[in-house]
């Protein structure tokens, strides 16, 4: 829960700009692209703690296909 509580605010200020962006027809702060990349340090991340060994974000770029 800790998360959720620290992030509350941002949260809802992100929705806040993303809903004025819509309403306003303007372009959104952050887009799918943005949320990709995100998704594919996260795996990265992951894939690197399991094996214990860095890993480059363009060995988990085939998780892009699946997305």
């Amino acid at each position: 829960m800790f998360f959720l509580e620290r992030y509350h605010d941002a949260f809802q200020a992100e929705m806040r700009a993303f809903i004025q962006s819509i309403t306003d027809n303007q372009e959104v702060l952050a887009n799918g692209n943005d949320g990709l990349q995100a998704e594919l340090i996260a795996h990265a991340a992951n894939r690197s703690l399991k094996e214990g060994r860095p890993v480059k974000i363009s060995e988990v770029q085939s998780v892009k296909s699946t997305v």
